[in-house]
């Protein structure tokens, strides 16, 4: 019996960190997005924890009595939507329609920054546009500017827009109660794992 716990442990242990490796390797051939593995693996993280907040109706981000999310997707990075990002820092307008955006602009270290910033967006502006619960994709780029500041463009699968979903972007509940239905493998510190 205990060989079979030490062995299952170890099975646990490798899947892990298999899947810590495979996340950890973000690479867009081609791309000329201005983000290298690092940074998107930097995005992703920062998204990520935001939508694990708000999921977890964190009072810092949201009110003091947030509900929690009944299903909060955990993003997977899209080579595909950082392309669509890129065309649209190039030309500021893609025409590309129903893409989801987020744009932050800054001056400084491109790698400092990131860690950060959508967590100093969504304290600013609000969480809605890069919290929609049935999100599951996002790709960003960066643009230098001719002012020295850093325009980092970033494109979701889903979005929110109450003007015309007439719907809150987050369902209320039980934490992580709705993932199953959705098609999600388990939940992962608040978001649901497809």
């Amino acid at each position: 019996m205990l060989l079979r716990a030490v062995t299952l442990s170890v099975l646990v242990a490798c899947s892990l960190e298999l899947e810590s490796l495979v996340h950890a390797a973000i690479n867009c051939p081609g791309s000329k997005g201005g983000l290298n593995n690092a940074q998107r693996m930097a995005v992703l993280d920062s998204i990520n924890d935001v939508r694990r907040k708000v999921a977890k109706g964190n009072p810092e981000l949201l009110h003091p009595e947030a509900p929690t999310a009944t299903k909060m997707n955990k993003l997977k990075y899209s080579c595909e939507y950082e392309n669509k990002a890129m065309k649209f820092t190039a030309n500021k307008n893609d025409s590309s329609e129903g893409w989801i955006r987020h744009t932050s602009q800054f001056r400084g270290n491109l790698d400092r920054e990131l860690p950060r910033m959508f967590e100093d967006y969504a304290m600013k502006v609000g969480v809605a546009h890069i919290a929609h619960d049935m999100a599951k994709l996002v790709g960003c780029a960066v643009k230098k500017n001719k002012n020295a500041t850093l325009t980092v463009q970033c494109n979701f699968d889903k979005g929110w827009n109450y003007r015309k979903n007439k719907q809150p972007f987050v369902k209320t509940g039980a934490l992580c109660s709705e993932c199953a239905p959705y098609g999600a493998r388990s939940c992962d510190d608040g978001l649901c794992k497809v």
